[in-house]
């Protein structure tokens, strides 16, 4: 966007998952809301009760750095990490996996990759 003068001004947008992730009380869901509950109560602070009521009420007021609302697919991510480790902790089945899967690349080969897009993208074929 320019200005009378020719200058260049520019103009920042926040983004709209940022928006959303500013009213977050919506997005805090059961097992989230649960652990904050807890904090809230002083569980975790029984000297200092309130010692942590500033950082509940941002991420129910303001969340800017969606907390709230990631904290899904993060439980979900730590999920699949738990599920990984434990076909790690067996060896055989971990190597057998690993084989079948190196195996299986051959649809993933350059060849086929810069052929596709000789044809599909390039259109020189």
């Amino acid at each position: 966007m320019s200005t009378a003068s020719g200058k260049i001004k520019l103009q920042f947008v926040t983004p709209p998952r940022r928006l959303i992730g500013r009213r977050c009380a919506c997005c805090i869901m059961e097992e989230l809301s649960q652990a904050l509950s807890a904090i809230a109560s002083g569980v975790f602070s029984p000297d200092d009760p309130r010692r942590y009521a500033e950082l509940i009420g941002g991420l129910y007021d303001h969340d800017w750095f969606m907390v709230a609302a990631d904290f899904d697919s993060y439980t979900a991510a730590t999920a699949a990490r738990r599920r990984i480790d434990e076909r790690w902790s067996d060896q055989t089945d971990w190597n057998a996996a690993a084989v079948h899967n190196a195996a299986n690349m051959g649809g993933f080969s350059s060849d086929r990759t810069i052929r596709e897009y000789t044809k599909d993208i390039w259109g020189i074929l």
